[in-house]
């Protein structure tokens, strides 16, 4: 019998927006819709200069593009407060189904039906791991709520599990639910503010170098290397993502010889 194919997902953005908008058309969660959260949650900030907030109303705006040229201009304060902005917004979208998602009416989603369907034997195929860049944590709720499957997030005090049935879920930019601290704890993220929560805020250049994030991303390298497919979705691997694009090409490389 042939060995089962190891399958690592990448989730991005598009993957919570199409959960989330499956079970209500009226719900999204894409940037244009942040955007609007930001609006609706924010009167016009006198600290933030008017062509700014201008900016950030646009219709096309690139929010990670514009927090990072805010940088580059050194208006650090006003940067500092979009990412609080954006964190927000986040939280607002995604509330109602995390908080509901036990209820009837929010089963299935996107990410149990995936994993749920790896249960079928004659698809010959096992999720070795899970990797996201998003935020939030519908992704880990689901599981444990639809599937009874724990999460192990590898670098949080009280998310390790002695269970089979887990699995290591690799938040590459960090998590609203968790809370800096040594060793990292994972709490609600409604508890835990935007500087408390430990997060790589929007922006073109991620910085990754430093603890957790190097030994997420250095896993992450690992399971990549170790699977057979890796399956993205709602991910573009867009300039935002840029770190990933040379560790898939590393990857591919190495692969091939």
């Amino acid at each position: 019998m042939p060995p089962l194919k190891k399958i690592v997902y990448l989730f991005g953005s598009g993957a919570t927006h199409a959960a989330i908008n499956a079970l209500d058309g009226t719900k999204k969660l894409l940037t244009s819709d942040i955007r609007d959260k930001i609006r609706e949650n924010n009167e016009a900030d006198p600290h933030i200069p008017v062509e700014i907030w201008n900016e950030l109303m646009a219709q096309e705006v690139d929010i990670e593009h514009l927090i990072s040229i805010l940088e580059t201009n050194y208006h650090y304060s006003v940067a500092q407060k979009i990412r609080g902005y954006y964190h927000s917004a986040i939280i607002d979208l995604s509330k109602e189904f995390i908080e509901n998602i036990n209820k009837e009416e929010y089963k299935p989603n996107l990410y149990s039906i995936l994993f749920d369907l790896h249960k079928i034997a004659s698809l010959k195929e096992k999720i070795i791991s899970a990797i996201t860049l998003n935020y939030e944590d519908l992704l880990e709720q689901s599981l444990k709520s639809h599937l009874a499957i724990n999460v192990d997030y590898i670098i949080a005090k009280n998310s390790k599990w002695v269970d089979r049935n887990t699995i290591e879920i690799l938040k590459l930019h960090g998590s609203f639910n968790w809370k800096n601290t040594r060793l990292v704890a994972v709490d609600s993220m409604y508890k835990i503010s935007s500087d408390e929560a430990l997060w790589i805020p929007p922006g073109v250049d991620k910085k990754k170098e430093n603890y957790p994030f190097n030994i997420l991303w250095g896993k992450a390298f690992e399971y990549i290397m170790e699977c057979d497919i890796v399956r993205v979705i709602g991910c573009s691997l867009s300039r935002n993502d840029w770190g990933l694009i040379p560790m898939f090409y590393t990857a591919m490389r190495l692969t091939d010889t």
